[in-house]
């Protein structure tokens, strides 16, 4: 019974150590607008992402900007907050994703269809470790630039990391097999 005990603390050790080392990768992400691309992907979905990469792209101007995730009924004048579009910007909405797999998927085919070598990924911070894996593994042939939307340190952050730490473990458990199975390519 002693030998259960000490698994289950070494596995709440283990646990409680991984956390604190996303949290700390959180903490030390690059802030938006710190870090130029040409082209800039942007994840919706969580708070003031929109507009912080609105603001970014107003002003830094950067070639292409891929919104994932955007609602079908939105507007790029919506978007915009009442602007019609940004002077040498070609901005394109995806509207087919649901989740942060979907936004893989999308800026995955965005970046197929412009040959984009590098981009600059937009999202909160918190959700910026899971993104870059799911971008990545999709897009392992593009230089990948963040650009992190800095959350206030409170309770609902505190949450959002737990949360998002639990769907990297899950994550990487779901690609466990994949990569067993075909190797480790």
């Amino acid at each position: 019974m002693r030998g259960v005990a000490w698994l289950a603390a070494a596995a709440v050790l283990v646990w409680l150590l991984a956390l604190l080392m996303f949290m700390f990768q959180v903490s030390r992400s690059e802030e938006v607008g710190r870090v130029y691309c040409d082209n800039v992907a942007i994840l919706t979905g969580g708070k003031n992402r929109i507009v912080r990469g609105v603001e970014f792209f107003k002003s830094q101007r950067p070639r292409n900007v891929f919104v994932s995730g955007v609602h079908d009924k939105s507007t790029l004048r919506a978007i915009l907050g009442g602007e019609k579009g940004i002077a040498g910007v070609n901005f394109i909405m995806g509207k087919q994703a649901k989740n942060t797999r979907g936004n893989a998927r999308e800026i995955n085919e965005w970046i197929s269809a412009y040959g984009l070598e590098k981009i600059l990924v937009l999202t909160s911070d918190y959700h910026m470790p899971r993104s870059l894996l799911e971008i990545r593994r999709l897009s392992s042939h593009t230089k990948i630039l963040v650009g992190s939307v800095k959350s206030e340190w409170n309770f609902q952050f505190l949450l959002n990391c737990l949360k998002e730490f639990h769907k990297i473990v899950y994550m990487y458990l779901r690609w466990f097999p994949e990569r067993f199975a075909h190797g480790n390519d």
